[in-house]
């Protein structure tokens, strides 16, 4: 099922601070369990690299108790080049590293509850660089390539083994994915269509869903999240609908500005902006938008039945970890 929506109005709930970098960074890819919160900061001397993940990354792990500093965080790797991509597929977290003269992705994990700093394992590898990653129970890995937009899947052992990373399907530059606990979608805004497969990787259908959209911005989704009852995509400046049941898109309402990540729980749909735009609650039933974080640039978020999480991600300079309590 899908997390629960929070029990105040999204524009009335509590913020609180998590962590505070000790020098400005840029945060990407944040996902969360019962018991932390998990991302990757980007902090070198360069702040254009470091803003469009180009640089090196450290593994952050923090509690939900925050803080207005970095006391509570702590570093489980360090040194990762262009890490962007993180997930959980329990007892391990993973992140994909990239190699821009091999032009591969290696695939790397610690244990979720290791002690920092960790041990880094490198258990796989994918000739692309990889921008998103979903953990499924503890048994899959779903990612996504940059190469057009390529669905990839993990298969991971009960012993630990990880498989290699086998090409699904492929949607095209700009893509979306969203993944249940049944099927992995990937969309993408240069495509007319939505491809599905389920999560182990077996059953392929590279057009679930045609698309029907004004063409007078992209033809496609550049971006998506599900309720685990509808797929929401990104269609240039509008929020598209799609069932899961019927595979028919519908239109929602208009997108908030550069928008640049999505998550959904039970109610809500969550929008993450640049360009000091924040975050945007939309209610998937009534379409009313409600601004959570007005004056912030995000561009990760993440969302669980606890609450809703993301990342000052100014191009000044940023850092900070933020949960809207539920």
């Amino acid at each position: 099922p899908p997390p629960a929506a929070p029990s105040c109005a999204p524009e009335v709930c509590l913020h609180r601070t998590l962590y505070v970098p000790d020098v400005p960074s840029y945060p990407f890819g944040i996902t969360t369990d019962t018991a932390y919160v998990y991302w990757l900061e980007q902090a070198g001397s360069d702040a254009a690299v470091d803003y469009n993940g180009k640089g090196n990354a450290r593994v952050l792990r923090v509690d939900r108790v925050g803080a207005n500093n970095s006391s509570r965080a702590n570093v489980l790797a360090a040194d990762q080049p262009y890490a962007k991509a993180l997930t959980l597929a329990p007892p391990y977290l993973y992140w994909a590293t990239f190699d821009t003269n091999l032009n591969a992705s290696s695939l790397l994990r610690v244990r979720a509850d290791c002690v920092a700093p960790c041990t880094v394992e490198p258990v796989g590898s994918y000739p692309a660089r990889i921008s998103r990653l979903v953990g499924v129970g503890t048994t899959d890995l779903i990612a996504l390539g940059e190469d057009g937009g390529k669905l990839v899947h993990f298969s991971l052992g009960a012993g630990g083994s990880v498989s290699s990373g086998l090409p699904l399907l492929t949607s095209s530059n700009f893509p979306g994915l969203a993944v249940t606990s049944t099927y992995a979608y990937v969309s993408g805004a240069l495509t007319k269509r939505i491809g599905r497969a389920d999560v182990s990787g077996v059953s392929l259908s590279p057009s679930w869903a045609s698309l029907s959209l004004d063409a007078s911005a992209d033809v496609g989704l550049g971006l998506l999240a599900t309720n685990c009852t509808d797929l929401f995509g990104l269609h240039g400046p509008e929020v598209f609908r799609v069932n899961l049941g019927t595979a028919v898109a519908s239109r929602v309402a208009a997108a908030p500005l550069s928008v640049y990540d999505m998550v959904a729980d039970d109610k809500y749909l969550y929008l993450a902006s640049l360009n000091g735009y924040g975050v945007t609650a939309l209610d998937t039933k009534t379409a009313a938008m409600k601004q959570l974080a007005a004056g912030e640039s995000v561009f990760s978020l993440a969302v669980d039945s606890v609450g809703v999480y993301w990342g000052e991600h100014g191009f000044s300079g940023g850092g900070r970890l933020v949960m809207l309590e539920k």
